[in-house]
Protein backbone atom coordinates (compact mmCIF):
# COMPACT_ATOMS: atom_id res chain seq x y z
CA UNK A 1 0.00 0.00 0.00
CA UNK A 2 2.97 2.24 1.10
CA UNK A 3 4.62 1.83 -2.11
CA UNK A 4 1.20 2.49 -4.10
CA UNK A 5 1.16 6.14 -2.26
CA UNK A 6 4.53 6.65 -3.02
CA UNK A 7 4.06 5.67 -6.62
CA UNK A 8 1.04 8.38 -7.08
CA UNK A 9 2.73 10.75 -5.21
CA UNK A 10 5.75 10.56 -7.53
CA UNK A 11 3.43 10.15 -10.60
CA UNK A 12 1.46 13.72 -9.63
CA UNK A 13 4.63 16.08 -9.19
CA UNK A 14 5.95 14.67 -12.09
CA UNK A 15 3.11 15.54 -14.06
CA UNK A 16 2.63 18.57 -13.45
CA UNK A 17 6.23 19.27 -13.15
CA UNK A 18 6.53 18.42 -16.91
CA UNK A 19 3.39 20.15 -17.82
CA UNK A 20 5.11 23.48 -16.57
CA UNK A 21 8.29 22.75 -17.77
CA UNK A 22 6.60 22.52 -21.34
CA UNK A 23 4.66 25.49 -20.89
CA UNK A 24 7.54 27.86 -20.21
CA UNK A 25 6.58 28.61 -16.82
CA UNK A 26 9.60 26.65 -14.98
CA UNK A 27 13.00 26.83 -16.34
CA UNK A 28 15.23 23.56 -16.36
CA UNK A 29 17.11 24.47 -12.82
CA UNK A 30 13.07 24.57 -10.99
CA UNK A 31 12.22 21.01 -13.66
CA UNK A 32 15.36 19.42 -11.79
CA UNK A 33 14.22 20.72 -8.40
CA UNK A 34 10.98 19.54 -8.51
CA UNK A 35 12.11 16.36 -10.29
CA UNK A 36 14.21 15.92 -7.46
CA UNK A 37 11.24 16.49 -4.68
CA UNK A 38 8.92 14.29 -6.36
CA UNK A 39 11.22 11.11 -6.26
CA UNK A 40 12.16 12.03 -2.88
CA UNK A 41 8.30 11.94 -1.83
CA UNK A 42 7.85 8.96 -3.74
CA UNK A 43 10.87 7.32 -1.97
CA UNK A 44 9.75 8.59 1.82
CA UNK A 45 6.28 7.56 1.37
CA UNK A 46 6.90 3.89 -0.07
CA UNK A 47 9.73 3.47 3.01
CA UNK A 48 7.88 5.29 6.16
CA UNK A 49 8.18 2.57 8.32
CA UNK A 50 11.97 2.33 7.89
CA UNK A 51 12.34 6.29 7.87
CA UNK A 52 10.42 7.02 10.96
CA UNK A 53 12.81 4.42 13.48
CA UNK A 54 15.97 6.14 12.13
CA UNK A 55 17.70 7.93 15.24
CA UNK A 56 20.23 11.01 14.88
CA UNK A 57 22.73 10.13 17.52
CA UNK A 58 26.07 12.09 18.01
CA UNK A 59 27.91 8.97 16.16
CA UNK A 60 25.95 9.21 13.11
CA UNK A 61 22.85 7.50 12.17
CA UNK A 62 21.43 4.67 13.26
CA UNK A 63 18.63 1.76 11.78
CA UNK A 64 16.60 1.23 15.01
CA UNK A 65 14.51 -1.54 12.65
CA UNK A 66 17.68 -3.53 10.90
CA UNK A 67 18.27 -6.21 13.13
CA UNK A 68 14.52 -6.48 14.00
CA UNK A 69 13.87 -6.31 10.50
CA UNK A 70 16.97 -9.29 9.71
CA UNK A 71 16.16 -11.41 12.78
CA UNK A 72 12.47 -11.09 11.35
CA UNK A 73 13.30 -12.14 7.95
CA UNK A 74 15.69 -14.62 9.22
CA UNK A 75 12.96 -16.48 11.19
CA UNK A 76 10.68 -16.22 8.44
CA UNK A 77 12.88 -17.98 6.29
CA UNK A 78 13.95 -20.71 8.26
CA UNK A 79 10.03 -21.36 9.22
CA UNK A 80 9.82 -21.36 5.66
CA UNK A 81 13.04 -23.75 4.72
CA UNK A 82 11.69 -25.39 7.66
CA UNK A 83 7.75 -26.20 6.16
CA UNK A 84 9.44 -27.05 3.19
CA UNK A 85 11.67 -29.30 4.21
CA UNK A 86 8.70 -30.87 6.02
CA UNK A 87 6.65 -31.06 2.98
CA UNK A 88 9.43 -32.29 0.96
CA UNK A 89 10.04 -35.39 3.46
CA UNK A 90 6.54 -35.89 3.33
CA UNK A 91 6.55 -36.29 -0.03
CA UNK A 92 10.03 -38.77 -0.11
CA UNK A 93 8.14 -40.47 2.35
CA UNK A 94 4.83 -40.80 0.01
CA UNK A 95 7.26 -42.03 -2.73
CA UNK A 96 8.92 -44.57 -0.92
CA UNK A 97 5.98 -45.87 0.11
CA UNK A 98 4.78 -45.53 -3.10
CA UNK A 99 7.54 -46.96 -4.83
CA UNK A 100 7.59 -49.75 -1.97
CA UNK A 101 3.52 -50.65 -3.38
CA UNK A 102 4.30 -50.40 -6.56
CA UNK A 103 7.64 -52.84 -6.10
CA UNK A 104 4.93 -55.15 -4.39
CA UNK A 105 2.70 -55.00 -7.24
CA UNK A 106 4.97 -55.86 -9.54
CA UNK A 107 6.78 -58.66 -7.96
CA UNK A 108 3.13 -60.10 -7.24
CA UNK A 109 2.63 -59.18 -11.23
CA UNK A 110 5.68 -60.61 -12.26
CA UNK A 111 4.65 -63.66 -9.75
CA UNK A 112 1.01 -64.06 -11.75
CA UNK A 113 2.75 -63.64 -15.11
CA UNK A 114 5.46 -66.57 -14.11
CA UNK A 115 2.49 -68.71 -13.09
CA UNK A 116 0.97 -67.81 -16.31
CA UNK A 117 3.12 -68.66 -18.73
CA UNK A 118 4.06 -71.68 -16.66
CA UNK A 119 0.02 -72.42 -17.46
CA UNK A 120 0.05 -71.12 -21.00
CA UNK A 121 3.32 -74.04 -21.71
CA UNK A 122 2.04 -76.77 -19.99
CA UNK A 123 -1.78 -76.08 -22.10
CA UNK A 124 0.01 -75.86 -25.21
CA UNK A 125 2.51 -79.13 -24.41
CA UNK A 126 -1.27 -80.39 -23.58
CA UNK A 127 -2.67 -79.67 -26.77
CA UNK A 128 0.17 -80.24 -28.86
CA UNK A 129 0.05 -83.98 -27.46
CA UNK A 130 -3.56 -84.16 -28.03
CA UNK A 131 -2.90 -83.30 -31.37
CA UNK A 132 -0.28 -86.43 -32.19
CA UNK A 133 -2.71 -88.21 -30.49
CA UNK A 134 -5.37 -87.49 -33.38
CA UNK A 135 -3.17 -88.12 -35.76
CA UNK A 136 -1.88 -91.04 -34.89
CA UNK A 137 -5.62 -91.75 -34.31
CA UNK A 138 -6.41 -91.00 -37.71
CA UNK A 139 -3.80 -93.02 -39.15
CA UNK A 140 -4.76 -95.95 -37.63
CA UNK A 141 -8.35 -95.31 -38.51
CA UNK A 142 -6.91 -95.05 -42.46
CA UNK A 143 -4.74 -98.06 -41.66
CA UNK A 144 -8.19 -100.02 -40.09
CA UNK A 145 -10.26 -98.41 -43.00
CA UNK A 146 -7.69 -100.22 -45.54
CA UNK A 147 -7.50 -102.99 -43.71
CA UNK A 148 -11.13 -103.58 -44.02
CA UNK A 149 -11.12 -102.74 -48.12
CA UNK A 150 -8.55 -105.20 -48.04
CA UNK A 151 -10.61 -107.65 -46.16
CA UNK A 152 -13.43 -106.91 -48.67
CA UNK A 153 -11.00 -107.48 -51.43
CA UNK A 154 -10.17 -110.52 -50.48
CA UNK A 155 -13.48 -111.97 -49.60
CA UNK A 156 -14.54 -110.99 -52.86
CA UNK A 157 -11.99 -112.44 -54.30
CA UNK A 158 -12.43 -115.93 -52.51
CA UNK A 159 -16.35 -115.06 -53.05
CA UNK A 160 -15.04 -115.49 -56.96
CA UNK A 161 -13.04 -118.20 -56.19
CA UNK A 162 -15.96 -120.24 -54.31
CA UNK A 163 -18.21 -119.78 -57.19
CA UNK A 164 -15.99 -120.54 -59.59
CA UNK A 165 -14.45 -123.83 -57.80
CA UNK A 166 -18.41 -124.28 -57.22
CA UNK A 167 -18.96 -123.84 -61.50
CA UNK A 168 -15.96 -126.01 -61.98
CA UNK A 169 -17.33 -128.78 -59.32
CA UNK A 170 -20.69 -128.83 -61.15
CA UNK A 171 -19.22 -128.52 -64.79
CA UNK A 172 -16.82 -131.89 -63.34
CA UNK A 173 -19.82 -133.64 -62.18
CA UNK A 174 -21.61 -132.94 -65.20
CA UNK A 175 -18.36 -134.11 -67.45
CA UNK A 176 -18.36 -137.39 -65.35
CA UNK A 177 -21.87 -137.54 -65.68
CA UNK A 178 -21.20 -137.94 -69.67
CA UNK A 179 -18.27 -139.27 -70.30
CA UNK A 180 -20.06 -142.18 -68.03
CA UNK A 181 -23.06 -142.41 -70.03
CA UNK A 182 -21.23 -142.44 -73.17
CA UNK A 183 -19.02 -145.02 -72.07
CA UNK A 184 -21.65 -147.13 -71.21
CA UNK A 185 -23.28 -146.43 -74.16
CA UNK A 186 -20.36 -147.33 -76.04
CA UNK A 187 -18.97 -150.29 -74.43
CA UNK A 188 -20.06 -153.06 -76.57
CA UNK A 189 -19.36 -151.55 -79.68
CA UNK A 190 -16.35 -152.52 -81.67
CA UNK A 191 -14.28 -150.78 -84.24
CA UNK A 192 -14.71 -147.16 -84.97
CA UNK A 193 -18.01 -146.39 -85.42
CA UNK A 194 -18.92 -143.06 -85.41
CA UNK A 195 -21.18 -143.70 -82.09
CA UNK A 196 -17.86 -143.93 -80.12
CA UNK A 197 -15.75 -141.64 -82.17
CA UNK A 198 -19.01 -139.18 -80.93
CA UNK A 199 -18.50 -140.06 -77.86
CA UNK A 200 -14.99 -140.15 -77.52
CA UNK A 201 -15.05 -136.18 -79.08
CA UNK A 202 -18.00 -135.57 -76.12
CA UNK A 203 -15.76 -136.34 -73.72
CA UNK A 204 -12.39 -134.40 -74.92
CA UNK A 205 -14.42 -131.53 -75.18
CA UNK A 206 -15.41 -131.79 -71.79
CA UNK A 207 -12.01 -132.65 -70.39
CA UNK A 208 -10.81 -129.19 -72.60
CA UNK A 209 -13.78 -127.23 -71.28
CA UNK A 210 -12.95 -128.34 -67.41
CA UNK A 211 -9.10 -128.58 -67.18
CA UNK A 212 -9.02 -124.43 -67.65
CA UNK A 213 -11.16 -124.43 -64.83
CA UNK A 214 -9.14 -126.87 -62.67
CA UNK A 215 -5.73 -126.30 -63.65
CA UNK A 216 -5.05 -122.40 -64.74
CA UNK A 217 -1.65 -122.67 -65.75
CA UNK A 218 -1.05 -123.46 -69.70
CA UNK A 219 1.98 -124.95 -68.56
CA UNK A 220 0.96 -126.88 -65.99
CA UNK A 221 -2.48 -128.24 -68.27
CA UNK A 222 -0.33 -129.27 -70.83
CA UNK A 223 2.31 -131.20 -68.61
CA UNK A 224 -0.87 -132.84 -66.89
CA UNK A 225 -2.76 -133.56 -70.15
CA UNK A 226 0.94 -135.43 -71.25
CA UNK A 227 0.96 -137.09 -68.56
CA UNK A 228 -2.55 -138.31 -68.54
CA UNK A 229 -1.69 -139.40 -72.62
CA UNK A 230 1.35 -141.42 -71.19
CA UNK A 231 -0.84 -143.59 -68.55
CA UNK A 232 -2.03 -146.20 -70.74
CA UNK A 233 0.46 -148.00 -73.36
CA UNK A 234 0.22 -147.26 -76.82
CA UNK A 235 -2.08 -148.98 -79.24
CA UNK A 236 -0.39 -151.82 -81.38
Amino acid sequence: MKVTVGLLIFVCITVVTIHLAVSKKLDGKMTLLFLSFAVLSGFVAANYDAIRHLKFGGDGVELETAKQEISTAKSTALEEIDAEVKSQKESITLLISTANETSAKLEDQNKALSELISTATALQREIEKQKQDVVNLNQDGQKAKQDVVNLNQDGQKAKQEIVKLNQASSQIALALVRATYLTIETKNELGRSPRIEKATQEILNDINRILPMVIADPHQRSQWIQSLQNTLPKRE
